[in-house]
């Protein structure tokens, strides 16, 4: 009988129960966050909630408060949605241009310190206002629902390194890094869709510039991340075309590698930037361009695109 009674005290120990539950059907999961500046210096956020039991499910629930501090947010909007409203399977956050290039860090601070948020949702900038930017994308026809239909296109993108995987957790690390700064994803709404425009860069948590897609293939391949991508170079411009419907030259990167080298000049800073690229050809215009002349374009734009990026910086 000690024997037993010993057993089951163990196993007391040893199994977990559930404790702090949270009922699914009474939960309103937040899957996509838009930030941007409202009136009378308050933050204007949106919550974006999936609708589960009616026929247009493609319709999420919208929540729209003006605040002080983020967390007020989720407790205005408590005030009004049928669940109660978290934050632990977020997507993505979408600051507003004119927001990130006043500093984001701060809206940030608080996805560190609550276990239930996570620390993974994409950072993304939008040019323009997420609020119009969710509302349009809610109205698509045969697109998912709005944070899924981002989520994918961003996931998509990252795969062939037209942006990186910039999270939370990304954003931090290169915030309080020495020597790093972070960049992410920057989208653009129109009246069919929602398109990838290219990358913003910060200096500190603050915006100070933009990228295109091609520049951010190269900048991605700097950090040594580059996995696969395509890269489309135009025809040289001292050659002219005879067939305007095929021009250009498109490649298949297939591995990268870079090496920075950083001297001191006196008091000038000097960068030695050096960017290796294993590529396939992959269409070339064969009748009208030399592969030479293609060679020696390729350069060029990469030397350009470089050194946009680090005058930027």
């Amino acid at each position: 009988m000690k024997r037993i009674f010993i057993l089951c005290c163990i196993c007391i120990l040893l199994l977990t129960g559930c404790w702090d539950q949270k009922i699914y059907e009474r939960t309103g999961f937040i899957l996509q966050m838009g930030i941007e500046t409202g009136k009378d210096k308050k933050i204007l956020v949106v919550y974006a909630l999936p609708v589960i039991g009616i026929e247009k499910t493609n319709l999420p629930e919208l929540n729209i408060e003006e605040i002080n501090v983020l967390r007020q947010g989720r407790e205005e909007a408590r005030k009004s949605s049928p669940k109660i409203i978290e934050a632990g399977k977020l997507q993505q956050i979408l600051f507003s241009d004119e927001l990130a290039e006043k500093g984001i860090h701060e809206m940030l601070e608080i996805f560190h310190r609550d276990p239930v948020d996570a620390i993974l949702p994409y950072v993304v900038i939008v040019e323009g206002s997420p609020r119009s930017l969710i509302e349009m994308s809610a109205a698509y026809k045969n697109k998912p629902l709005p944070s899924m239909y981002v989520n994918q296109l961003l996931t998509n993108n990252k795969n062939i390194s037209n942006i990186n995987d910039a999270t939370i957790a990304y954003f931090d690390t290169c915030y309080y890094a020495k020597g790093l700064d972070p960049f992410c994803p920057m989208i653009k709404s129109g009246p069919k869709d929602v398109k990838i425009s290219g990358s913003a860069l910060f200096s500190g948590d603050k915006m100070v510039g933009k990228i295109s897609t091609h520049q951010t293939t190269l900048l991605i391949a700097l950090t040594n991340k580059l996995k696969s991508a395509t890269y489309i170079f135009p025809s040289p411009n001292s050659v002219e075309i005879q067939d305007p419907l095929k021009e250009g030259m498109i490649v298949m990167i297939k591995k990268s590698k870079s090496k920075i080298e950083v001297k001191m000049q006196g008091k000038q800073p000097v960068v030695n930037v050096m960017l290796s690229l294993k590529v396939n050809l992959d269409e070339y215009q064969w009748d009208n361009v030399s592969m030479e002349k293609y060679k020696k374009n390729m350069k060029n734009l990469c030397r350009i695109s470089l050194i946009k990026i680090f005058y930027v910086y």
